[in-house]
């Protein structure tokens, strides 16, 4: 669909938004589509188109807010100049076949709320640039697959700077190492997801203070050490940490979450009694 608004002169309206949403189109983006001087929302998900990035978008569409272009065809490289669209707050690039590495300029968007890569075969490190994005609230690097299987990435402590993050998915990207602590300071955060990845150690006593959360997800890791006391998060609906090497009792606090609808621990070196 198309969307209009006012010019700012209240006496004509103007095309701010494209929506072209799931409309089997195919082939290739053109520059016309910067033909509309005041375009600020461009949707082309759920299609088929078959191209690199259009990188005309840098140039001739500068005020775009609002970039999707998910679920289509596009391949090649990521832009290295992303932060010529100075004023981006959505960007959405899932589910396409683009490769190579993240660069370092995604962590140049000063305004960007939600930065989504998911389903890519991007290989390298997460840039710890990312760390940047003050304003970002869901960032969403789930499935990222290298190229090469055998190589791992870790996670740059310096996610922890994302302070008004609400939702962080990091789960089947090829991460190994231990978990950041400085994540437990991400009061915001209520969906966290760093399951199926190769993750060790213990889960950092920190994460006990995400005061907000509701979807803790570690499952199929290789985490050890004792299960987080989460008794005082009165929020939390579910728990999933399935497929570890976590051993001791389960605390008598997880009772204590009126809250919770499901709590997943099997196959993992538990003992006791189920409280």
């Amino acid at each position: 669909g198309v969307t209009c608004s006012n010019n700012g002169d209240n006496s004509t309206n103007v095309v701010s938004g494209l929506d072209f949403t799931n409309l089997n189109l195919n082939g290739t983006l053109t520059q016309t589509v910067c033909s509309l001087p005041n375009l600020t929302h461009l949707l082309l998900r759920f299609n088929n188109f078959t191209q690199p990035f259009p990188l005309f978008l840098l140039d001739l569409c500068p005020h775009l807010t609002y970039l999707d272009l998910s679920q289509n065809w596009f391949y090649g490289d990521l832009p290295t100049n992303i932060s010529a669209l100075t004023k981006l707050q959505y960007l959405s690039l899932e589910a396409n076949s683009f490769t190579g590495s993240i660069p370092a300029d995604f962590g140049s968007l000063p305004d960007l709320t939600l930065l989504r890569l998911r389903d890519n075969c991007l290989d390298g490190p997460i840039p710890p640039e990312l760390g940047n994005l003050s304003n970002l609230r869901k960032l969403d690097l789930a499935y990222i697959y290298p190229t090469d299987p055998s190589v791992y990435r870790v996670i740059p402590p310096e996610l922890g700077n994302l302070t008004n993050l609400e939702s962080l998915e990091l789960m089947g990207s090829n991460f190994f190492g231990t978990i950041p602590s400085i994540l437990g300071g991400l009061s915001h955060l209520s969906m966290f997801d760093l399951s199926d990845n190769t993750l060790t150690g213990i889960v950092p006593p920190s994460l006990t203070n995400l005061t907000n959360i509701q979807y803790f997800y570690l499952y199929q890791n290789q985490l050890s050490g004792p299960l987080p006391r989460f008794g005082h998060l009165h929020d939390l609906i579910d728990i999933e940490m399935s497929d570890n090497y976590f051993n001791g009792t389960i605390p008598e606090s997880f009772s204590q979450i009126a809250s919770l609808n499901r709590l997943s621990l099997q196959h993992n070196y538990l003992r006791g009694e189920i409280p």
